[in-house]
């Protein structure tokens, strides 16, 4: 009898396969990259560039768990229970979004409010006044306001009569726009980069509201990095030296998950729009798999917010928010 020698070709899913050794060693590194995310969001105070790791939150969060499991398939217990406790921290992170907190039902009018960054570069002009003719908010402020778009919003004055631009050839032009009544306009200078914001003082009924309509310098160098945590600092100072139910529009270019954002909540004793509503993704729409909240609406108390919503495509770099609110009713004071 003859003796054949033969050589057995591991199965794809064999232990021993080429195929899986390379899967493990690509979740394994995946992993590790994701785990230093985590480390420099952590340290997001020590390092500007650091802190950009806030920004990715509920990426990272997937990235664990297709690590997680992954390393279950693999059988490799140790590494499944870190990625999926690392899947548990981030939805700890992200759980604000679903819990609203509790206010009391309000008898005032609701103000539907449109906030914008329409992108200077971007001359589709149609698609944020055809949003506001579909939405008819009461109050609007927008972002990036160049000469071309002071020109296209012109036709919205017979709208909106209480209307005020301020067009730049760089990105932060304001534009602010309300139907209601309007106690006073203003441009307080809040920063040290000197970049204006917009304080409108609104009346409703026999009450005062103000808005502050505001973007902040993106975070791309260490100086860039400097003038948007001091200008946030100040503009919350700001808002809660008003005395008044007061919100803050805009791109902060702060992402929900910085501790600069908490910063801003803490010292200006405000409150995130978000809360309850979700994510609410808008920015940046030409990648959907990077997409983080960095366009905000913050409230101080006495404020609620009935509904809030991130708009369609304006053909910006961001999506519009959509928000409702109302007034809560002043207390009265007891007679004597």
């Amino acid at each position: 009898m003859s003796n054949h020698s033969e050589t057995q070709t591991p199965k794809p899913n064999s232990p021993g396969s080429p195929w899986r050794s390379t899967l493990e060693r690509g979740t394994q590194l995946l992993a590790f990259f994701a785990t230093g995310g985590v480390v420099m969001a952590w340290m997001a105070t020590v390092w500007w560039v650091f802190e950009l790791a806030t920004h990715f939150r509920w990426q990272v969060g997937l990235v664990f768990l297709i690590c997680g499991l992954s390393f279950v398939l693999s059988k490799h217990w140790k590494q499944a229970t870190f990625c999926l406790a690392m899947v548990v921290y981030h939805l700890w992170l992200l759980a604000p979004a679903w819990i609203a907190s509790s206010t009391n039902p309000s008898s005032q009018p609701i103000i539907k409010g449109l906030l914008a960054n329409v992108e200077g570069d971007n001359h589709n002009h149609q698609g944020l006044l055809q949003l506001i003719k579909k939405e008819k908010p009461d109050v609007v402020v927008l972002l990036e306001i160049r000469p071309h778009w002071e020109r296209a919003l012109a036709p919205l004055k017979k709208h909106y009569p209480h209307m005020v631009v301020r067009a730049r050839q760089d990105n932060f032009g304001l534009a602010f726009m309300s139907r209601l009544p309007v106690q006073s306009i203003r441009w307080p200078v809040l920063g040290k980069d000197r970049l204006p914001t917009v304080h409108a003082q609104l009346r409703v009924k026999k009450q005062l509201v103000s808005i502050l309509g505001v973007h902040l310098v993106p975070p791309i160098s260490r100086d860039a990095a400097y003038y948007r945590n001091e200008r946030s600092h100040r503009t919350a100072r700001y808002t809660r030296m008003l005395g008044e139910p007061a919100m803050i529009w805009g791109d902060l270019n702060i992402s929900p998950w910085s501790p600069y954002f908490h910063n801003m909540l803490r010292q200006g004793q405000l409150k995130d729009s978000r809360n309850g509503k979700g994510l609410q993704l808008s920015w940046p729409t030409m990648f959907p798999i990077l997409l983080t909240p960095l366009d905000h609406i913050l409230h101080t108390s006495g404020i609620r917010i009935v509904k809030r919503t991130v708009g369609p495509s304006i053909g910006s770099d961001h999506y519009p928010i959509l928000v409702q609110f109302q007034l809560q009713a002043t207390p009265t004071k007891p007679s004597r």
